[in-house]
């Protein structure tokens, strides 16, 4: 019996020092630097393993004219203190890459060493940590007592990515780490990356520039968003006045009850492009008293730039539907503005409600003092036939 007690406690250490750490601190990302959204910016930061990648890596910056962060290994900077002391010298955030180390206790005596031998390097205090492939809990101590600023990121782009700065464009959002591996990228990948979210309203700027999120609630979030974003391939869609964007598109197959209007019928399976909604600018504008006629024209402005994209982006040719899930309709706004409202039904929506509702709770500038209010709304489908959607929509094209 001792035995079997001795084995539970060393499975139970395992599961701590590794999966449950991992899972924690690498994927939850509790701790790590999270933007708040509302700085409009985009951290751009590479993970540099090579001298080749390096050079690379600051000739392309130093072309575009871009800040960003590289992180690389002490062993690494060690053998190219020129490089590391012409990457501050440019500008450039440098941060420590982590070891992959499988023993708990060598990243717990590394780590600083490790830190000390890259500021010894570039001649400059180092600051931002990216952990190896690897965390354990012992290493996320050992960050905590050398002073160290975990960075990890919410969307990673690395080769073999289709069309790298346009998928890092179309998946970034305000606030996010873009992680960018820098192996084998291609020449002008900053410079096309900066142009890119330009269009949707974003700039890239040094980690030092985002506004960290203090809300536990809203950065685990943030963490499912980036999460979410990269798994559904969801993009943002610019806002044609130069505002904040309203909303978010991807591809997607309908999954509800059949939707009826007159003569329209639209089954499951119908492939559509699905809206949603862009968390930060419903927390920057809840709470805020807005009339219903400017709710209608900056929805039916955003709906305008929504039918643009999907006219001109070849990824939505093939969508019927243009569609999304929402409990928001001040005003009856989504009527007046001229698209279908159907309840949204079964129990999938009982879930979906549940979510919704909690995410008006979780962004809006009241917190979770509104949630009995919003408890009482209901999920409506907000939907048009895709000729119909162009037809009401796209010519109102002023991008």
């Amino acid at each position: 019996m001792a035995v079997v007690y001795a084995v539970g406690v060393l499975l139970l250490l395992w599961f701590l020092l590794y999966p449950c750490t991992h899972l924690v601190f690498a994927r939850l990302q509790l701790g790590s630097l999270v933007g708040d959204g509302r700085d409009r910016v985009v951290a751009l930061t590479y993970d540099v393993e090579t001298r080749r990648d390096w050079l690379g890596v600051l000739a392309d910056l130093d072309e575009a004219g871009t800040p960003a962060a590289l992180f690389v290994t002490a062993s690494l900077a060690a053998d190219n203190p020129d490089l590391a002391r012409r990457t501050v010298e440019a500008g450039q955030v440098l941060g420590l890459r982590g070891r992959d180390a499988v023993w708990p206790w060598t990243s717990w005596s590394a780590i600083s060493r490790d830190q000390a031998r890259l500021a010894e390097a570039a001649g400059h205090p180092v600051g931002w940590y990216r952990p190896g492939r690897i965390e354990t809990f012992l290493s996320v101590l050992a960050v905590r007592k050398a002073g160290l600023q975990r960075v990890l990121g919410q969307v990673l782009i690395r080769a073999g990515t289709p069309d790298a700065a346009a998928t890092a464009a179309r998946l970034g959002f305000s606030g996010v780490v873009l992680r960018v591996d820098a192996a084998d990228l291609a020449t002008g990948f900053t410079r096309d990356l900066t142009e890119r979210l330009q269009r949707v309203g974003l700039a890239c700027g040094p980690l030092s520039v985002l506004q960290p999120e203090r809300s536990v609630i809203r950065r685990g979030w943030y963490w499912w968003e980036g999460e979410f974003t990269r798994q559904y391939d969801v993009e943002t869609v610019p806002a044609s006045d130069g505002g904040p964007p309203v909303f978010r598109l991807s591809v997607a197959l309908y999954r509800g009850p059949p939707l009826t209007e007159g003569s329209v019928c639209i089954t499951k399976g119908t492939p559509m492009a699905e809206i949603h909604f862009v968390n930060q600018t419903l927390g920057r504008e809840s709470g805020v008293p807005t009339g219903v006629l400017r709710v209608v024209a900056r929805l039916r402005r955003a709906f305008a730039d929504t039918a643009v994209r999907v006219r001109d982006d070849p990824r939505y040719a093939d969508c019927q539907l243009v569609a999304g899930v929402t409990v928001l309709d001040v005003g009856d706004a989504i009527a007046r503005i001229g698209l279908f409202r159907t309840p949204a039904r079964g129990i999938r929506m009982w879930f979906m409600r549940i979510y919704l509702v909690f995410l008006m709770a979780v962004f809006h500038r009241q917190g979770f003092r509104v949630f009995t209010r919003f408890a009482r709304l209901r999920p409506i489908w907000v939907w048009l036939p895709r000729e119909q959607f162009l037809a009401r929509f796209a010519l109102e094209d002023r991008v």
